[in-house]
């Protein structure tokens, strides 16, 4: 009989729940499944491989962690398919599959005529790679797109989270005239620990930072 494995739900690493797990997901690298949530998890043995697998860090971020403010702009952070979009201006899709749907689909014309009452962001796609810096995009990019963006909630969302989510925020803060070390410090200690992935995006914010990049 194989061993029960368990998971571990966190928000702002605070454990929100644990349950048993139904399954080692491995196209998730390793990630425990719970019905439809994959969850942190502590894994003592795949009941099918025989085999041990260490505990997964996932985090949980929906779009309702700040990173920074700056005037009237707010600037969250959150994974694409946690994201709660309903209320921001503006979604920087990092990871380019994101599409805010009405909240209401089907219904009685009454019904559909309440999606009106909801905000619904616009929705920017980049073409950026997992674990990439954005190549040589440089100040003037940031501080156009800075102006751009209206007042209001603004989210940059990638796949976890992390990387592309981390460096685009913090882009946008040096453009805004913070150091890079200022801004990274600012995301992993004001947003998650875990964000800017490697060395290729910590390089690049202290390039663009330098003016490396024009």
């Amino acid at each position: 009989m194989s061993k029960k494995k368990f998971a571990k739900l966190t928000r702002n690493g605070k454990v929100v729940m644990e349950k048993e797990c139904d399954y080692l997901d491995k196209s998730y690298g390793g990630v425990v499944k719970y019905g439809n949530d994959y969850m942190e998890g502590e894994v003592a043995r795949d009941w099918k491989g025989g085999k041990d697998y260490p505990r997964y860090e996932i985090c949980t971020h929906n779009g309702s962690e700040l990173i920074f403010t700056d005037g009237g702009k707010e600037v969250y952070g959150a994974r694409s398919y946690d994201i709660l979009a309903y209320g921001a201006e503006v979604v920087l899709d990092l990871v380019g599959t994101v599409t805010v749907k009405p909240l209401i689909s089907s219904g009685a014309p009454e019904f559909l005529e309440l999606n009106k009452m909801i905000k619904v962001p616009k929705v920017v796609r980049f073409d950026w790679k997992d674990h990439e810096a954005p190549g040589n995009v440089g100040m003037k990019f940031w501080q156009a797109l800075w102006d751009i963006l209206p007042d209001g909630k603004i989210i940059c969302c990638c796949a976890g989270g992390h990387g592309r989510t981390g460096t685009a925020a913090a882009s946008l803060m040096i453009a805004r005239g913070w150091s890079a070390e200022a801004a990274i410090e600012q995301v992993r200690s004001g947003y998650c620990s875990k964000a800017i992935e490697g060395k290729d995006q910590e390089d690049y914010l202290a390039d663009l930072a330098a003016g490396m990049f024009e």
